[in-house]
This record gives C-alpha cells, sequence and structure tokens, in this order.
C-alpha cells in the first residue's frame, strides 16, 4: 500500500453515525485533514495506541502551522525591526488563558482561535494591555482549499 501523502491517526471515543460504538482505531488519513497531534495535545495517546495495536513508529519533526500559516499570509512570526519574538498559545478555551503574559510579546499567535477571536481580543486588550489599533490577522486553513486571511486591528477584527 501506497501510503505517501498520509499519516497514521489514532481515533478513541465514540465513533457516531448510524450506529454509535466504541473504539480505539488506527485509521489512515490524508495529510491535509489534522495539523500536528503533538500540537493538539494528543501524541502521547497516539503513540500509546500504536504502540498497542503492535504498530511500530517514527516521529518526524515537521513544520507547525503556527509557523507555516502566518508565513503563508505574507508575514514572518520575527522581523529584526518590529518584532523580536514571539508566542504561542491554544485558544479552544480562552478563559483558560493568562492574558497578562502577553503584555510585552511582539507577536502573539492562537491556535484553534477561529471561534474565539472576539474573546482573545477582549483579553489581549484588557489582560495585556494591547492597544486597540495593534495589527492582527485571523488566518484560516492555511495552505488548504478553504484557505482565508482576515486582517485588521484588534478594534476592527472582531465579529
Amino acid at each position: 500500500m501506497d501510503i505517501t501523502g498520509h499519516f497514521l491517526s489514532v481515533w478513541h471515543g465514540i465513533v457516531r453515525g448510524p450506529t454509535e460504538f466504541k473504539t480505539d482505531a488506527v485509521v489512515l488519513e490524508p495529510l491535509d485533514e489534522r495539523g500536528d497531534g503533538a500540537i493538539r495535545g494528543c501524541a502521547r495517546s497516539e503513540m500509546d495506541a500504536l504502540r498497542a495495536n503492535g504498530f511500530s513508529y517514527e516521529l518526524v519533526p515537521g513544520i507547525s502551522s503556527a509557523l507555516a500559516a502566518p508565513l503563508r499570509a505574507g508575514f514572518p512570526l520575527t522581523d529584526v525591526e518590529i518584532g523580536k519574538h514571539f508566542l504561542v498559545c491554544s485558544a479552544h478555551d480562552p478563559s483558560s488563558i493568562d492574558f497578562a503574559a502577553f503584555k510585552g510579546v511582539d507577536t502573539c499567535v492562537f491556535l484553534m482561535a477561529g471561534r474565539s477571536v472576539d474573546a482573545i481580543c477582549e483579553g489581549l486588550a484588557r489582560g495585556a494591555g494591547k492597544d486597540g489599533s495593534t495589527r492582527v490577522a485571523v488566518v484560516r486553513d492555511a495552505c488548504g482549499l478553504n484557505e482565508a486571511v482576515w486582517r485588521g486591528t484588534i478594534d476592527s477584527i472582531q465579529s
């Protein structure tokens, strides 16, 4: 079987469909379907499930969407003149983010932020003291078929 352009993904939990059943399945998926398991927080469970199912594996470092999406949208995360450092944070639960930690950070990267843009902008303004005119870019599905980039400011990008 040719698996070029695919990766093994391990699913745990309930499969929903005509019937529901509990599973620990090893699935071959196209590379563009899911992000980096190490970033999504499921690498350990995927490695454990592969071992439990008798698969040997090798972890191959790749390029995280945290780095690729901004470059694809036309801007680097650091720049000699305007941005010397960046911080990456998961944003699927914005209520758990310590926005004060972003106060002196030039470039803030929030992953899985699609439904949380308003909360993130508010957190950056209130918790990190970022000005409403601070530039913002939202990148969806970087390098994918539905890629979209929105640019604005903390004040203008909110829905």
